[in-house]
């Protein structure tokens, strides 16, 4: 069987992103443009409509307000509908003279946890609710966009099978084929176009320049701007130069999404969704971390080395190290200069043959350094030890075992193991000799023996090294590609990489091991990377967590699923400073980025939980999971009748989503500007400067009554800049962009004065131009016509996603008063939306109260696997038993309720406790799907006699009051579990961490007071 990734339509983090985007537009109607017979381009809005800022900011507000409410540990900023600089501003300098005005959504989701199918799944819907059909994605380097272009060929057969057949397109720009920008214009079905920031962001571009590929007077980026397109931003942190904003507005988006993991501070605007690493750690999103630092790895019984500053002018780097004296070696700070030997001013055996070839002083996000003539280079921030050589080879020594025993441990669940390096500079891998390829190989070689029961593979086949020639000017990768001369081996090693990862990923492909730069700091992943280890020296708190970024997408088997079982997803980071100031750095890195951080990664000693045999093997467990492990068949008698009277008392109360403004026509105004030299005072020339746009008798429909017109004098001396003479925040700072005075003389008795934009005036000779100004506007209600919107199939959407049959929704409908049913012609698909969503719901209350279940269908398994041997918790929180009676040492706990009830309730209660265990993840209850899996807490056998057990399962939270809880869905996964555990024989009940009788059946009157959880059904 082919290897095939699998993705899910359900993933409530995924589908919560979506529904962020989404609902902006709640309340648009669907937009089928045509072309026009003169030019056929199709665009996502006719030119003269415009989406209107006040109903986007009220649709805003309830975005930000819902995912507030959801998710209060992760708020977004409530700040209104922002229109900074990326939203409003000029066009690209060189190309245009006119303004863009449109609104940038931020979207915010950790590193491997689906952002990329998140955007196109965007898409999908944003075409089938409202007819939007021409998308741009920008990104900031060649990588990304491979890895976008592998994205979008890996998700098709999903979407095919979640929307039906799908016409979306994938386009690659290509300066080299500009015929291609015709064909997306032209196009009536979905077309998503991908481009590289670098391939538009200069007026020098191809993009830009006249061509004969293309008939007609437009330019190339003019085919582009009529289509209106949505411009989604992968990493927009890469493209934030104030070049970069100038394109982006250039291709005249309808609106912009970004999509980052790690959006820069202060560049979030309007933020619909943000997934922390805190909250996808917690949901259990990505791998969890452990650390192997410098000072846990063996053999390195070497003195210590350490940058401690460098200073400039002039340029010496102060070093901590070892000198010795007498015989007598003792810690010393040393200063050096270019061309200094260490050797002789330590006497230090191990210095010799280190001179200093040169010192580099930090900047940007690039560390200071110092480089040897010998090759050896050391940077700021790092602690080294001894020779460079020897903590490679030892870092090296340690991926490649923590490699083997990883693969030893998941072979047999079919899924392959990946390592990946990041190194300090090619040539230590491609280059004579190859320092970091030669120790690879030699240690690849004394280890394998040591693992005979995998495969047997030559150490020169296992590895690739990846290095994109790469240019960063100005925040911009300005190149990042493959160059011509490079060799096949390279070209087949990006093939390898970048391109099918499906084969990188099979057994049958005997690469494991990849060596890369700076190439795959972002834009690529692989979910089987399980080792990072850090030959380089990571300073940027960005770059840290972009590289272990690499690696925190959960790992697939050989058929692309997802294997459930313990110590499965776990990413080891081999460091090249201690385990310490890895862990304190990392964790700043997250307080930098405004972000609520994980747990600390531990030690791999550390953060293992060992299981205690003797409970393990003991009657009381044993007989306990002999009941827990057992599946049960279940049956839902749904009353139909009363199901549909529950509908349509929730359908009476739902909020419809009513038509307002959401288009605005003609929301702009063309600005013309005359400049003109009155007289010349000395080398100062005295300007008129006279504006006037077109208002009223251009366009009466905007409701201006009467021309604009102003003027204003200006003096200006050689080399100042015309902008700087208006108030910051003033449009005309952008219009009179580079018109810095380069010359003032006089011509046949007249005075005159030149620009650097070779523009020249003079008092009979002004210069006129025109710049397009988008202006905000006035809301004004319309009222949609009833009779324009196409209804949608909405019963058979509500029939796919409840499973309820086409007659009884059909009678649902059919039962709703006039003025509900009469909103669906108005607003057709914002009706359905909230029908589907609404019927959702109240078919799974029905469920939970309803669903009875009985006899047994299967067994899910030996407990042998849900409860290792050991298990390793990384980074979740694991305290000491203090009773004895937890099935492992140490028990793992994920809140500061689990904590007290641990600490507490447990604790006091440890006499009469067999034995006490948290459930593992892997272990779910299977309930109606409607409801959802449902993990429980703690199962718990405690002794009610000499010769009696009670079998008990307890869900900790806050509050034993059902009221309190957030979601309806947590209500109904425990109104559901607590049958299901009746139908076993276990007594199940919801306690907090101070619960004092915790064992108390459920409704008796010292295990809660009325209106708490009690009774079946709830």
């Amino acid at each position: 069987m082919a290897f095939e990734f699998k993705f899910s339509a359900d993933q409530p983090h995924q589908k919560a992103a979506l529904d962020g985007v989404l609902e902006l537009f709640e309340g648009f109607s669907a937009s089928h443009t045509e072309g026009t017979i003169l030019d056929e381009v199709f665009p996502n809005l006719p030119d003269a409509e415009m989406l209107d800022e006040e109903w986007l900011a009220e649709n805003l507000g309830f975005v930000q307000g819902q995912h507030n409410t959801q998710y209060p540990a992760a708020p977004v900023p409530m700040r209104g509908l922002e229109m900074g600089a990326e939203a409003d501003g000029m066009m690209l300098d060189g190309v245009s003279n006119d303004s863009h005005r449109a609104p940038h959504f931020t979207v915010e989701m950790e590193t491997g946890t689906g952002k990329t199918y998140v955007y196109f799944r965007s898409m999908h819907e944003l075409y089938r609710r409202h007819g939007f059909r021409k998308f741009i994605i920008v990104v900031p380097s060649v990588a990304i966009l491979e890895g976008v272009k592998k994205s979008f060929e890996i998700t098709r057969k999903h979407f095919e099978q979640l929307y039906g057949v799908t016409n979306f397109r994938l386009i690659e720009y290509d300066g080299a084929r500009l015929g291609q920008l015709r064909n997306f214009a032209q196009s009536q079905t979905p077309v998503v176009m991908v481009m590289t920031m670098q391939s538009f962001n200069t007026a020098g571009r191809n993009f830009y320049k006249p061509t004969e590929k293309l008939a007609g007077a437009r330019l190339p980026y003019q085919w582009v701007q009529e289509t209106r397109p949505v411009v989604i931003l992968d990493e927009p942190q890469n493209m934030g130069s104030d070049k970069a904003k100038e394109a982006i507005r250039t291709l005249k988006p309808l609106f912009v999404l970004r999509y980052s993991a790690t959006h820069r501070p202060g560049e979030t605007p309007n933020t619909v969704y943000r997934l922390t690493p805190l909250e996808a750690f917690r949901q259990g999103l990505v791998k969890q971390i452990e650390v192997v630092g410098i000072s846990d790895l063996s053999g390195l019984n070497v003195p210590q080395f350490r940058i401690e500053e460098i200073t400039r002018n002039p340029i010496t780097a102060k070093v901590k190290t070892v000198v010795m004296q007498d015989g007598v070696g003792s810690e010393q700070v040393v200063t050096l200069k270019s061309g200094d030997d260490l050797f002789k001013k330590t006497k230090n055996p191990d210095h010799q043959g280190f001179v200093v070839e040169s010192i580099g002083v930090a900047k940007d996000d690039l560390p200071g350094f110092v480089r040897f003539e010998n090759g050896e280079e050391f940077g700021t921030g790092d602690e080294v030890i001894g020779s460079r050589t020897e903590i490679w080879r030892a870092q090296i020594r340690e991926t490649i075992q923590t490699h083997f025993e990883r693969q030893r441990q998941l072979r047999g669940k079919g899924v392959k193991v990946l390592s990946l390096f990041f190194i300090d500079r090619v040539a230590n891998y491609q280059g004579q000799p190859g320092t970091i390829r030669k120790l690879f190989e030699e240690e690849y070689a004394k280890l394998q023996p040591m693992y005979a029961d995998g495969p047997v593979l030559d150490a020169r086949d296992v590895h690739r090294g990846y290095f994109a020639s790469k240019r960063v000017k100005d925040r911009e990768v300005v190149s990042d590609e493959l160059q011509k001369a490079d060799s096949d081996e390279a070209k087949e090693t990006f093939k390898l990489i970048m391109r099918e990862k499906e084969r990188l990923l099979s057994f049958e492909e005997p690469v494991s091991f990849i060596f890369a730069h700076s190439a795959l700091k972002e834009g690529w992943d692989n979910p089987n990377v399980f080792q990072i280890c850090t030959l380089n020296q990571t300073v940027s708190s960005t770059k840290k967590r972009q590289e272990i970024g690499r690696g925190l997408r959960l790992c697939v088997d050989q058929d692309g699923n997802r294997p459930e079982g313990f110590n499965l997803n776990i990413l080891t980071v081999i460091a090249n400073e201690s385990y310490e100031s890895y862990v304190a750095n990392l964790q700043q890195n997250y307080a930098d980025d405004g972000e609520g951080a994980p747990p600390p990664p531990k030690k791999p000693s550390q953060a293992v939980a060992r299981r205690r045999d003797e409970l393990f093997q003991g009657e009381a467990f044993q007989a306990f999971w002999q009941k827990l492990c057992k599946r049960l068949a279940y049956r839902i008698e749904v009353d139909t009748d009363v199901l549909v009277d529950e509908a349509v008392a929730a359908l009476k109360t739902a909020k419809f989503p009513q038509p307002v403004m959401t288009v605005s026509r003609g929301q702009f105004i063309v600005r013309q500007y005359e400049v003109r030299l009155e007289k010349v005072i000395g080398e100062a020339a005295v300007l008129q400067i006279h504006t006037r746009d077109s208002r009223a008798e251009s366009q009466p429909s905007l409701g201006l009554t009467s021309a604009s017109t102003s003027q204003q004098q200006v003096v200006l001396h050689e080399k100042q800049d015309l902008s700087t003479k208006f108030p910051v925040g003033d449009a005309r700072r952008q219009h009179f962009r580079k018109w810095k005075l380069q010359r003032v003389w006089e011509q046949y008795g007249e005075a005159r004065i030149k620009f650097d934009n070779e523009v020249e005036v003079s008092p009979s000779e002004p210069y006129r131009f025109e710049v397009q100004v988008t202006l905000p506007r006035e809301t004004v209600t319309v009222q949609a016509e009833a009779h324009a919107q196409p209804i949608p199939d909405f019963i058979g959407r509500a029939a796919g996603e409840t499973d309820l049959t086409r007659a009884t929704l059909i009678h649902i409908f059919q039962s709703l008063p006039d003025d509900v049913k009469e909103k669906l012609l108005i607003n057709p698909e914002g009706w359905t939306n909230v029908f589907v969503a609404t019927l959702q719901d109240v078919l799974a209350d029905h469920v939970a109260r309803r669903v009875e279940y009985f006899g047994e269908t299967s067994d899910i398994g030996p407990a042998e696997e849900f409860f290792g041997a050991e298990v390793k918790q990384p980074q979740r929180e694991l305290i000491e038993d203090q009773t004895g009676k937890a099935l492992y040492d140490r028990v793992q706990i994920d809140s500061d309720v689990e904590r007290t009830f641990v600490e507490q309730s447990l604790r006091s209660d440890g006499d009469h406790i067999a034995v006490y265990f948290k459930f593992p993840p892997k272990f779910k209850l299977g309930l109606p799907r409607v409801i959802g899996n449902y993990n429980p807490d703690w199962g718990v056998v405690r002794l009610a006699g000499e010769h009696t057990r009670v079998e008990l399962v307890r869900e900790t939270k806050g509050s034993e009051n059902e009221a309190t809880l957030r979601f309806e869905s947590e209500k109904r996964k425990i109104r559901a579990a607590r049958r299901y555990f009746a139908a076993l024989g276990i007594d199940y009940r919801v306690v907090t961490g101070e619960t004092g009788r915790y064992w108390d059946a459920e409704g008796t009157p010292a295990a809660g007071a009325p209106g708490l959880f009690g009774g079946v059904g709830g």
